[in-house]
């Protein structure tokens, strides 16, 4: 029996993690159609190398994407991301949608609210 169990495979479970690396409050007030900037971060936990796509929409509507973004496993990937809200008004939902490889199905998923103000 002893054996038996012993020759079971281990399972590993396989995933990504996507985080905000640093505290975020929401709502964020940034200025229309100037540069906000929001740090990212992705640890690859799924034991290959994968790509990875980050779309981010404010209120559905696609504002920027980052793409081909290549981890070995367990190598992790931390950045500033710039992104120009282009619409005034409060409450504005900011997503940040992570796709894994060549994938159109949403992997992970944050988010954030913001106020967008009219520039000065």
């Amino acid at each position: 029996m002893t054996g038996y169990i012993i020759s079971l495979p281990k399972y590993e479970t396989k995933y990504t993690e996507f985080y905000f690396p640093e505290k975020v409050t929401s709502p964020q007030t940034i200025i229309e159609g100037q540069n906000a900037t929001i740090v990212l971060g992705i640890v690859n936990h799924e034991k290959e190398t994968d790509t990875y796509r980050i779309e981010i929409t404010i209120n559905g509507d696609k504002v920027k994407e980052i793409e081909n973004i290549s981890l070995n496993n367990e190598e992790k990937w931390e950045q500033d991301v710039n992104f120009v809200p282009t619409q005034v008004g409060t409450n504005q939902k900011t997503e940040f949608l992570l796709y894994k490889d060549t994938g159109t199905d949403v992997y992970r998923q944050l988010a954030l609210w913001v106020d967008v103000i009219a520039g000065r």
